[in-house]
């Protein structure tokens, strides 16, 4: 799961699912809030591809 390392509202909720989604990884992405794709696509890009 991506979430903005400034997206303080949805932060809580990624943890919320690391608790019943135990195989997911958390990553942040950084300088961004909420819209990650396109406030960091690069950031972003470079995790999805490290995922697949």
């Amino acid at each position: 799961m991506l979430y903005g390392e400034k997206d303080k509202d949805f932060i809580p909720y990624g943890h919320l699912n690391q608790k019943f989604l135990p195989n997911n990884t958390f990553q942040y992405i950084s300088g961004v809030k909420h819209q990650i794709p396109t406030k960091n696509h690069k950031e972003v890009n470079q995790q999805i591809k490290e995922f697949i």
